[in-house]
């Protein structure tokens, strides 16, 4: 499989993969306090490969960390930056294709 239809399959649900999280709080409440335990305070850089539409990022930028993403999924990029402008975040944001 190329990294192209890789990405179209992840573009089709990243709304979806969005919504996730809310049907799976369990799974997002332990990461985040995971991450809250491990990660250096802010406003340390993160970057967050392999993002999907952000929802780990944005509840990190929120915190004050500065925060870029990248991912294979254009779809997924868009929506996390939205997102995040509508919550007062702000993150940067790369496309992950070709093996780069």
């Amino acid at each position: 499989m190329t990294d192209g239809e890789v990405a179209k399959i992840y573009d089709l649900g990243a709304a979806e993969e969005w919504g996730r999280l809310d049907l799976r709080r369990t799974e997002f409440g332990v990461t985040c306090s995971v991450l809250d335990e491990f990660l250096p305070p802010p406003p340390a850089r993160i970057l967050d490969v392999g993002s999907g539409p952000g929802r780990y990022a944005i509840r990190l930028a929120e915190r004050g960390y500065s925060m870029s993403i990248l991912d294979v999924s254009q779809q997924s990029l868009d929506l996390a930056v939205e997102k995040a402008s509508s919550n007062g975040g702000q993150i940067r944001r790369g496309r992950l294709r070709d093996g780069h």
